[in-house]
């Protein structure tokens, strides 16, 4: 079982996938998983992507799967959380790339207090400069009503940004909604 499962939508992205993809092959934590779902946006992007990773022969596995037709970004993520086999599961845009030790720091976060869910910042880079998109800190463990609406109201929600046990989100039934 690989530790980590990232499932990546795949839409009109043709542009972006190499970037996306070769920061996953980056990831200084080789146990990893890419599931790369097609979301048949018809440009042409699964295309390249399997183009761009013919010769690849590093210690990622890829895998490719598909929605039965265009469903948006949350049947994709389902279809990926269905065939992951990761401990942990990761999402990503596959206009968006990761730092090469996001993985395996997630991990070892993880990993040290058995954790269903952890999380980091994140920076964000537009034609106006990088911002640093910043999560508040907060104990580990069960936490008041108090403690759990100051985070929640302070949390950065970008998906990327958190690391899933998988068991934790198949176990409650957890799923994106289908838009």
């Amino acid at each position: 079982m690989p530790r980590i499962s990232i499932i990546i939508p795949v839409y009109k992205s043709k542009e972006t996938i190499a970037a996306c993809l070769d920061s996953v092959t980056a990831q200084t934590l080789g146990d990893l998983e890419v599931l790369l779902v097609d979301d048949h946006g018809g440009d042409g992007t699964l295309e390249k992507a399997r183009r761009h990773l013919a010769d690849y022969a590093g210690p990622v596995r890829f895998r490719f799967l598909e929605t039965p037709y265009n469903s948006g970004p949350g049947v994709a993520r389902n279809v990926g959380i269905q065939a992951a086999t990761g401990e942990y599961l990761a999402f990503l845009d596959s206009d968006d790339t990761l730092e090469p030790g996001f993985c395996e720091k997630l991990y070892a976060a993880a990993a040290a207090v058995n954790a269903d869910l952890v999380c980091c910042d994140a920076t964000q880079y537009s034609l106006s400069g990088t911002e640093t998109l910043q999560n508040p800190d907060f104990p580990s463990g069960p936490l008041d009503e108090t403690e759990r609406g100051r985070i929640l109201r302070q949390m950065v929600t970008y998906l990327w940004t958190y690391l899933f046990r998988r068991a934790f989100l198949q176990e409650n039934g957890i799923q994106f909604p289908p838009f």
